[in-house]
């Protein structure tokens, strides 16, 4: 998302808005506040124009420039929604692909979201070996704990979260499990337990999987407003937002 504003405090007050839009999970708490400061910075700036505004999405179309008309825009507008669904057993079959996989990297994205990646090796009929590749997204709520102890979660600090999550670094996947609605738990070696919770709000997936290729297919799953789909491999749909 490409955004552009004035150098003034309502200029940055509305970046920083924008910024926490972009955040994963998305924490509306927040949001609102941000929306609430930005309204009253541009009432202060141009007392003449209307508050709230509109603005222009990429396709054109008009929207009422409120928190809750965009969390609309944006939930219809999602590409996941046009994608063909997954049975949620479909995904139990293929989880065991991930036992004693090794953590080999985490990547974390903006706010509190990350992605990690794993790898298993897998000896063949030929008695060779293959490196077997996976991944978890995250952008919904979690919690990572280790012998029951909260480690982090989503609404801890950018910063608690980066020093945090390096701890499963080279940390076997022991085995996982999904129940109802989508929640999604890994048990992992030294004691560390993620416990991942959709937010279902329909902005983007709440999480996506990637169990690596079958016969030159991916299998690679996106769960979105409380259900499996098949994802994408060019997931960077974009929108550019103007202020009006």
């Amino acid at each position: 998302m490409m955004i552009s504003a004035p150098d003034t405090p309502h200029g940055a007050a509305y970046v920083h808005f924008w910024q926490l839009f972009a955040g994963r999970p998305l924490n509306l708490a927040r949001l609102r506040e941000a929306f609430a400061s930005m309204g009253e910075l541009a009432v202060q700036e141009e007392p003449n124009t209307p508050w709230p505004t509109t603005i222009i999405a990429g396709n054109g179309e008009r929207i009422p420039f409120t928190v809750e008309s965009l969390l609309a825009y944006f939930a219809r507008d999602s590409g996941s929604a046009r994608r063909s669904a997954v049975s949620d057993s479909t995904i139990q079959e293929l989880l065991p692909r991930w036992t004693n996989a090794t953590i080999k990297e985490i990547a974390g994205w903006q706010g509190a979201g990350f992605q990690l990646r794993l790898a298993k090796r897998i000896r063949l009929a030929s008695k060779s070996t293959h490196t077997q590749d996976g991944s978890l997204g995250v952008s919904c709520t979690w919690q990572l704990l280790q012998e029951q102890q909260l480690v982090c979660s989503s609404s801890d600090t950018d910063l608690h979260i980066a020093e945090s999550l390096p701890a499963l670094q080279g940390k076997k996947l022991l085995d996982s499990q999904l129940s109802s609605g989508g929640k999604l738990s890994l048990n992992l070696q030294a004691g560390f337990y993620l416990a991942i919770q959709p937010d279902n709000l329909g902005l983007y997936s709440d999480y996506f999987l990637d169990f690596g290729w079958d016969d030159q297919s991916p299998r690679s799953y996106n769960f979105f407003r409380g259900a499996f789909v098949a994802s994408k491999q060019d997931d960077g749909e974009q929108d550019t937002l103007d202020n009006s």
